[in-house]
């Protein structure tokens, strides 16, 4: 192995283990006290402001989380099939889906062919296609607004050197 290859490796093998102990670790004391120590003053406290603060905390944290919802629609599935009928294309989640994965398995297969590591392409390939079906899924945003450029710039040639 060469220099390069052992400091990527022990690279990786090192944000592998600050990770792990990220998620291991427990919370922190200081934080711990400091929310402990909030909770007293709101259950011990004359003030009506911190009162009405406590109330305002326990009514949010009480909040159940809503499902995802694009105007009006009750599932992801049905918010992709908005969408694709916004586009005014006539096609349906299959087709979309199966386009989706025809496309990702071309990538994958090219950079296969490319570089000879089947797992690696089959990654980037799917990484590449769901990229591109993000912005493909916003028609507003994929296209450009069109501008044209001024008269005097179009027939302007740049002097050569």
């Amino acid at each position: 192995m060469s220099i390069v290859q052992i400091l990527l490796f022990g690279a990786g093998l090192m944000a592998m283990m600050v990770m792990g102990y990220a998620a291991l670790s427990g919370p922190s004391p200081v934080k711990e006290g400091a929310r402990r120590l909030q909770g007293l003053r709101e259950r011990h406290s004359d003030s009506t402001k911190d009162r009405v603060e406590a109330q305002l905390r326990k009514a949010v944290a009480a909040r159940k989380p809503k499902g995802h919802r694009i105007a009006g629609s009750s599932s992801r599935i049905e918010a992709l099939a908005l969408r694709l009928d916004r586009t005014g294309k006539p096609w349906t989640v299959m087709q979309y889906f199966y386009v989706s994965l025809g496309l990702a398995l071309g990538i994958a297969v090219l950079i296969y062919l490319r570089s000879g590591a089947a797992l690696l392409s089959l990654g980037i390939g799917v990484i590449k296609r769901s990229t591109s079906a993000a912005k493909n899924s916003r028609p507003e945003l994929s296209r450009p607004a069109q501008r044209s450029a001024p008269a005097s710039f179009a027939t302007t040639k740049r002097p050569t050197r």
